[in-house]
């Protein structure tokens, strides 16, 4: 019996595998096809994933995570639809995220992030020696994706990897130590000034949740604040020295490559549009330093995505899931700790970086709102009365 149950998890591990490879984002597995065989793939699987859901659907609860979640996709993709019309890669691509956070919620949760943490460990020993010969390159394309992207992909693919340890024996091993390290060496030798950051801040969170539990005020004060700082007052200093010296350090000009154009933009968009957004795949145009006009789709800012995509009324619903899925995150547990540090984490991308919308911040997001889920079942079975 024992054997019949791991047999099928391997299956249905080898199935998510197969079904959430599209969407991944990985450069290799994108450019190693034509755009309609891909598509083709990522339709297909959908598919298969909403199959999936209709089995599982007994089990699955339209808690207020699932219901959160789907929410604040149908605000942004009826925005995109009313704006930009539709288009059916967008909606295959939110449609599966969808369906995958449902999932995450069901008994097919193991066996997600066991997949998932499989095409993390292979894409990163792949990518790593087809790597080094690019490094000097500008505008280098590795087999996970280019700089910026190297540390998007990387980073909370290392802590799917830890979660999954937890999941399967309760505790981190040695591999999955050597894993993290070398997912955090690879980011730092490949990615961009960003990329690196965010590398030493995931580590740095780490060493520190070792010595004592994360104290969850704390960490998301610092972490608003900083927003608030690049969303409100960075104009005021962006041409300082100070702030030259800084971004120096990060390997950035003083206009984070162009980033305080695109958020200024972004938030006169958001003016005008403050209610709904404009959806996904709005134009934010400038003239650039060197008088040409630049073209960007994303807001590269976490908070000024959403607003950008669904207005106020998204970032309402994805202020509540977010806070409550933190709120039910016991900090006295390793695993409940690791996911807390990896949601700071992918906040702390989302500073400069548009990660929204990354696929491995939906997967984060899904096993944050299962384990909190888990912790507020246990606490509600202790607070029983006998």
């Amino acid at each position: 019996m024992v054997n019949a149950v791991k047999k099928n998890r391997f299956f249905l591990s080898a199935l998510f595998v197969l079904l959430l490879l599209p969407f991944c984002g990985i450069y290799g597995v994108r450019n190693a096809m034509s755009s309609t065989i891909f598509q083709a793939w990522q339709v297909a699987a959908m598919g298969a994933l909403a199959v999936i859901v209709v089995i599982a659907a007994t089990e699955i609860k339209c808690n207020w995570a699932v219901v959160s979640f789907a929410a604040y996709q149908a605000i942004v993709m009826v925005s995109t639809f009313v704006n930009h019309g539709f288009s059916p890669g967008i909606f295959t691509v939110m449609a599966a995220a969808v369906l995958l956070f449902m999932l995450l919620q069901s008994s097919c949760y193991e066996s997600i992030v066991s997949a998932l943490a499989f095409i993390v460990v292979v894409a990163a020993l792949i990518n790593f020696p087809m790597m080094l010969p690019q490094l000097s390159a500008v505008d280098a394309q590795f087999f996970i994706a280019g700089k910026n992207g190297l540390g998007i992909f990387l980073v909370p693919g290392v802590f799917i990897v830890m979660i999954n340890a937890y999941n399967r024996h309760g505790a981190l091993n040695k591999w999955v130590y050597v894993m993290m390290a070398f997912c955090l060496v690879t980011v730092i030798i490949g990615a961009s000034g960003t990329g690196i950051v965010v590398s030493l801040v995931a580590l740095a969170l780490m060493l520190l949740s070792l010595k004592a539990p994360p104290k969850k005020s704390l960490y998301l004060t610092i972490i608003l604040v900083a927003y608030a700082f690049l969303i409100f007052f960075l104009n005021s200093v962006v041409h300082t020295d100070i702030w030259r010296d800084f971004t120096s350090l990060l390997g950035k000009d003083s206009t984070l490559t162009s980033r305080t154009y695109v958020w200024n933009y972004a938030k006169a968009l958001i003016g005008e549009h403050w209610l709904f957004g404009t959806g996904r795949g709005s134009e934010i145009t400038f003239l650039n330093d060197w008088g040409g006009e630049s073209l960007f789709h994303e807001a590269h800012n976490f908070i000024l995505e959403i607003l950008l995509e669904g207005g106020m009324l998204a970032l309402a619903v994805y202020t509540f899931l977010i806070s409550k899925t933190f709120s039910g995150l016991d900090m006295r547990d390793k695993k409940s700790q690791t996911i807390f540090i990896a949601l700071c984490v992918l906040l702390v991308n989302g500073l400069t970086e548009s990660t929204v919308n990354n696929f491995f911040v939906t997967v984060i997001l899904g096993i944050a709102c299962h384990c909190a889920q888990e912790n507020r079942g246990i606490k509600d079975w202790h607070e029983q009365p006998i």
